[in-house]
């Protein structure tokens, strides 16, 4: 959830609130908002709208616990879900695109494991050994709500930055209106590699085409 989306979050807790006849107060606020911090205000709604609809359940007031439980599945179900999507952008975008995924763990896994060209330079048969460590490194950054970098610099904009250009608009992975969140919601850059390994990867996209 991004700091501009913290009005929204606000009135729809209100809504709720008055939905169950409660009354809601700073304490309130503030306990949510924390808890619900790591998840897209558009799954958060989806979430108060799946907890309503519940026959059981939806005759009460939800807590936090309730609507992260919602949200995240099991760890194994969200890991699973996560590592389809990097998995689709690995074979149709590639390593050279600058990236950004609709989930701030992803983001934050990836940087973990090397970074976005890194994921995307493993072979066919060491794609079982990258999907383990990815979604046991998914795994804990999900359940912590760890930081994470807006985007995932891809091969080409790497190499532009040791030529000191800019960098480009990244893709956009998964739900676009949660992509742009986590870019928003960004709160670090990933940790830069070594010179030499910068110059290598420039070097490498100079070869097949080079630089913007």
């Amino acid at each position: 959830m991004s700091p501009n989306d913290r009005r929204r979050f606000v009135a729809l807790l209100t809504g709720v609130h008055s939905f169950y006849r409660q009354d809601i107060t700073d304490f309130a606020v503030g306990v949510w908002s924390r808890s619900l911090e790591p998840y897209a205000i558009q799954a958060i709604e989806r979430a108060f709208d799946a907890h309503a609809r519940d026959p059981k359940a939806g005759a009460f007031m939800p807590k936090p616990a309730d609507l992260i439980r919602l949200l995240d599945g099991t760890h194994e179900d969200r890991a699973a879900i996560a590592w389809s999507k990097v998995y689709r952008a690995i074979t149709s975008v590639g390593g050279y695109a600058t990236v950004a995924f609709d989930d701030s763990a992803i983001h934050a896994a990836i940087v973990d494991l090397g970074g976005w060209p890194a994921m995307c330079a493993g072979t066919i048969d060491e794609l079982p050994f990258l999907q383990r460590r990815f979604c046991a490194a998914y795994t804990t950054h999900a359940k912590a709500g760890s930081p994470h970098p807006p985007k995932l610099l891809g091969a080409h904009d790497i190499a532009n930055a040791v030529q000191g250009y800019g960098t480009q608009k990244p893709v956009l992975i998964g739900d676009e209106a949660a992509a742009l969140a986590v870019i928003e919601s960004g709160s670090f850059d990933p940790p830069k590699l070594p010179g030499a390994a910068l110059r290598h990867i420039g070097d490498a996209v100079k070869l097949i085409g080079g630089v913007a």
